[in-house]
């Protein structure tokens, strides 16, 4: 689903991503992390084609991302609102169709999709709620609804739950974790290594270079570290310490 491959990219004459190397396919749960100006979320901007890289490649579904925008959802890590402007939350979820819009309008069938994608994240209930009045966690819902509404492959997700209480995440990452589950492609930038740990199957480092670790069984990461290796990050720290009191 996704090629990376000797991506560097800069601004000015500072790069801020060197070397780059990714393959990821929509079975897997692939959360990014990494210390603040890592270039975590310039590497998702990447992927999603709003950056253009200095050098190397980047493929979606074979293709540049701008050429295959219509089966990618993204969900920012922050969206303002007008508080002053009525807009219902089934009516947020509908842009995910705007691009099927007929003179102007949504049909029966983008109300119906929007409708089932409220369902799948278990809002469908406030559809007709404005926006604004949701809470910090609902309104995650709604946007990654919105992304779903467009019928995309694979949902890129930038900090999803930042300003979220713990029950909060636990609950956009289980929510996640069902959708990778059903065959949707989950690539999210996450501040919270713990949390991501606990769902992904791949973390990817990131902090200028990106160094993948593959966390899905406890044998192969076991095996990882008795390897001789000059990387050593606080996702190996944690999982080293996980697997010890496992023991």
């Amino acid at each position: 689903m996704i090629e990376i491959k000797n991506l560097s990219y800069g601004y000015d004459q500072s790069l801020v991503l060197d070397g780059i190397n990714l393959s990821y396919d929509e079975k897997e749960f692939l959360a990014i992390i990494g210390p603040n100006g890592g270039g975590k979320s310039t590497l998702l901007k990447l992927m999603l084609g709003i950056l253009t890289p200095k050098s190397g490649e980047i493929l979606l579904f074979g293709k540049s991302p701008k050429d295959v925008c219509k089966f990618i959802g993204y969900v920012p890590q922050f969206i303002p609102i007008n508080k002053a402007f009525p807009i219902s939350v089934l009516e947020v979820v509908m842009m995910g169709r705007i691009d099927k819009k007929r003179f102007g309008f949504y049909s029966k069938n983008d109300k119906k999709e929007a409708l089932k994608a409220l369902e799948i994240v278990g809002i469908s209930h406030l559809a007709n709620r404005r926006i604004i009045m949701l809470s910090g966690g609902q309104r995650q819902r709604a946007y990654i609804a919105r992304a779903l509404c467009s019928d995309a492959k694979v949902l890129f997700l930038d900090e999803p739950t930042a300003s979220i209480d713990t029950r909060g995440q636990i609950e956009i990452y289980e929510l996640l974790s069902r959708l990778n589950k059903s065959g949707i492609g989950i690539v999210l930038v996450s501040h919270d290594i713990n949390m991501a740990i606990h769902y992904a199957t791949k973390v990817a480092y990131v902090a200028r270079n990106l160094v993948m670790h593959d966390i899905d069984t406890k044998d192969n990461f076991l095996k990882h570290l008795k390897q001789e290796h000059s990387h050593f990050c606080d996702v190996e720290l944690i999982l080293k310490e996980c697997s010890c009191k496992k023991s």
